[in-house]
């Protein structure tokens, strides 16, 4: 046998009076926010605020790009009307081209689709 002294292992009760209930891992231990403190109720309602004025103004952005999509929409279709098979792959070509459709098919996950 070895020299060593024994080590024995003490089995203790957790200490409840440090778990943070509001923690979203509900057992005392913390993350650090971006100044190095302790993440707080302050930091999760600072973050859903700033989630929600990022999305008024993705909604703004999105009805811009939609308005502007039809306004090139109807210049193309003012542009080459429906007489002949040329104007069509024209309307095509264009409307494929609008810098507000592929926008807004980019931001929508979507293919690009004819109107």
């Amino acid at each position: 046998m070895s020299d060593a002294p024994e080590q024995t292992w003490a089995v203790t009760e957790p200490d409840d009076s440090n778990i943070d209930q509001f923690s979203p891992y509900h057992d005392g231990s913390m993350q650090f926010d971006k100044d190095g403190g302790w993440v707080s109720y302050d930091d999760y309602k600072e973050a859903a605020d700033h989630i929600e004025a990022l999305e008024a103004k993705l909604a703004k952005a999105v009805a811009g790009l939609e308005e502007s999509r039809d306004e090139i929409d109807d210049y193309i279709r003012q542009e080459y009307p429906h007489d002949n098979f040329l104007h069509e792959r024209y309307r095509k070509r264009d409307f494929s081209a609008n810098p507000a459709r592929t926008t807004l098919a980019e931001l929508k996950g979507q293919d690009q689709c004819q109107p």
